[in-house]
C-alpha cells in the first residue's frame, strides 16, 4: 500500500506548468502544479519536514485558483520516485507526493489583512470573532 496523508502549510507560491506531449493527433495537453508543504513532526513541533508535492490536471487548476503561500492544506496521495541526469551528467533522485486529493484547511485572509494592517491585532475581525467565543 502506498498512501500518504499530510497536513501542512505552503512554503511559497505553487509553480504551475503546462505543456503538450506527443505529436500530431497523438498530442496530449497536460498541466501540473508543484508546491512544498512544511509539515510539523509529530514528536517535535519545533522542527518541520519539507515535502515536495505535485498535482495534475483538475487539481492543478484548483491550486492555481485558490491556493497561495502560507495556506494550510490537507493533502492525500502516494509517494513517487524518479530520477534524471542533470546537465553535469550526475543522476538526480526525486521523491515527491503525487496529490490525488486536497482540502484547503485555512487560507490567509488576504482582504482583511490588507484592510486592517495598521490596527492592533485585537481589532482584527477574525480575532474579535474568536474572542467572542471565549478563546
Amino acid at each position: 500500500m502506498n498512501r500518504v496523508e499530510l497536513l501542512g502549510r505552503l512554503t511559497k507560491e505553487p509553480v504551475l506548468n503546462e505543456g503538450t506531449s506527443g505529436k500530431g493527433k497523438d498530442a496530449v495537453s497536460w498541466k501540473n502544479a508543484r508546491f512544498t508543504l512544511a509539515v510539523d513532526r509529530p514528536n517535535n513541533r519545533e522542527k518541520a519536514d519539507f515535502i515536495s508535492c505535485i498535482a495534475w490536471a483538475g487539481l492543478a487548476d484548483l491550486i492555481q485558483k485558490y491556493v497561495t503561500k502560507g495556506d494550510q492544506l490537507a493533502v492525500e496521495g502516494c509517494i513517487e520516485t524518479r530520477s534524471y541526469e542533470d546537465e553535469d551528467k550526475k543522476m538526480v533522485y526525486v521523491t515527491e507526493v503525487r496529490v490525488t486529493g486536497l482540502t484547503l484547511i485555512a487560507q490567509r485572509n488576504r482582504d482583511l489583512d490588507e484592510e486592517y494592517e495598521d490596527e492592533e491585532p485585537e481589532d482584527h475581525p477574525a480575532r474579535a470573532k474568536a474572542n467572542r467565543r471565549g478563546r
